[in-house]
């Protein structure tokens, strides 16, 4: 059976649906515990580095003829590193299922004006809404046919950015902390700064799936990929 194949903006998105997934939500909790300023430059940091490492990781991989993240890491660290890298991946992978899951329960619920307290109604439009849409998008076979809905689930992304700092109140919340001097002051906070450098840093985790959206661009050449 011939794979499916993306184009760039299909793969861009693929990629970008990677990294901004589930983790998302923990960016602000990472800020707070990090500080303002600490926490702008972790981030910044962060993307930096997963830029450099998927770069580093496709361009290795194919010197080596690696297809996948384990394989690359069994060329590196044999059977071992193979097994390691395959139960993390399997962990993170859970946990990231189990974060998008609570997501889905609490913003449905909300949006159907179910009270919290309705736990039995709560975990119903849990099952409909897995079963009706994530289970047949976990479903394909290839990774360009999520092309499509990686582009809506971008153009979503950036909505929702524009509309929370809008809407954001930013001027009472600056005010609250005694303004610009007061938010200086709280800018880096050393004894959490590796809190928030943990969460961040599984925010912008995506190296292992770097290797299968590489894999379903067309004619992927080492220039197109970067």
């Amino acid at each position: 059976v011939e794979e499916h194949k993306s184009g760039i903006v299909g793969c861009a998105a693929n990629l970008v649906n990677a990294i901004v997934g589930s983790g998302i939500v923990g960016i602000p909790y990472a800020i707070k515990q990090s500080g303002f300023l600490a926490g702008i430059f972790l981030i910044f940091l962060c993307a930096v580095l997963t830029e450099k490492s998927l770069r580093l990781l496709v361009e290795t991989a194919k010197h080596v003829h690696c297809p996948s993240y384990e394989t690359a890491a069994e060329a590196a660290f044999g059977v071992a590193g193979f097994r390691f890298v395959a139960i993390n991946m399997l962990i993170m992978a859970y946990g990231a299922m189990l974060s998008y899951l609570m997501i889905v329960k609490e913003s449905f619920s909300a949006l159907f004006g179910v009270d919290p307290d309705n736990a039995p109604v709560r975990r119903a439009i849990l099952l409909l809404v897995s079963l009706a849409v994530q289970l047949p998008l976990s479903a394909k076979r290839d990774m360009a046919d999520l092309a499509f809905t990686s582009r809506v689930s971008v153009v979503i992304d950036t909505f929702l950015v524009f509309f929370v700092a809008f809407n954001a109140p930013m001027a009472s919340s600056i005010d609250t902390i005694g303004g610009l001097e007061g938010l200086l002051e709280d800018s880096v906070h050393f004894d959490t700064l590796f809190v928030g450098l943990g969460v961040l840093s599984f925010a912008f985790v995506c190296q292992h799936s770097a290797f299968i959206i590489a894999g379903s661009l067309e004619n992927p050449t080492t220039s197109r990929w970067s």
